[in-house]
Parts: C-alpha cells; sequence; structure tokens
C-alpha cells in the first residue's frame, strides 16, 4: 500500500531517486528503499513526508481525499505526528 504512494508521491514532485528524497527528509535511502519494497513506514517516516510536501495524511495512510492539502495553515509536527496516529488507528493499522 504504502510502497505505491511513495512512488506517487516522487513521481508528482518531480523526485528522480530515493536518494534525493532522502536527502529532502533526511532519512537514510536504505531505509527509504524498504519501504518502497513493502516495508510498513515509521511514523516519522510519515510525519516528515506529510509536512515537508504538504501531502493529505488521511490520503497516505487510508487512500482517502486528495494527495495533496489545500489549507496553507498546517498543523505543526506535533499535531501532525497525532493525526497520522490517529489515522493509522481508524485505519486499523496500529492499535
Amino acid at each position: 500500500m504504502f510502497a505505491e504512494k511513495i512512488k506517487q508521491i516522487r513521481k508528482a514532485l518531480n523526485i528522480k531517486s530515493v536518494n534525493e528524497l532522502a536527502e529532502q527528509i533526511d532519512i537514510p535511502y536504505r531505509t527509504i528503499e524498504s519501504y518502497e519494497a513493502g516495508r510498513e513506514p515509521s511514523i516519522k517516516f510519515l510525519t516528515r513526508m506529510c509536512g515537508k510536501y504538504n501531502l493529505n495524511a488521511n490520503w497516505f495512510i487510508s487512500g482517502k481525499g486528495e494527495m495533496f492539502n489545500i489549507a496553507q495553515n498546517e498543523p505543526n509536527n506535533d499535531e501532525l505526528a497525532q493525526r497520522v496516529r490517529q489515522i493509522l488507528r481508524e485505519e486499523g493499522v496500529i492499535k
């Protein structure tokens, strides 16, 4: 589920490689490679991706809504991490 979304995001943002993405969000490229290969991403990764690229966390986690947020004022990282956890719980990914 997340593997294809990460690839979609990179394509939409014209990020040509996992290395480029890794540099932009300060997460090791091997970690991102493992997510693109199917490993479940960490909350830290989801939060960084949503915060850095104004991604809709609901879309990223559940596929609902648009890929990007429309609103200009997005929550800070703590609020965003809390929202990511809430959506993961609602979708049954975590307890």
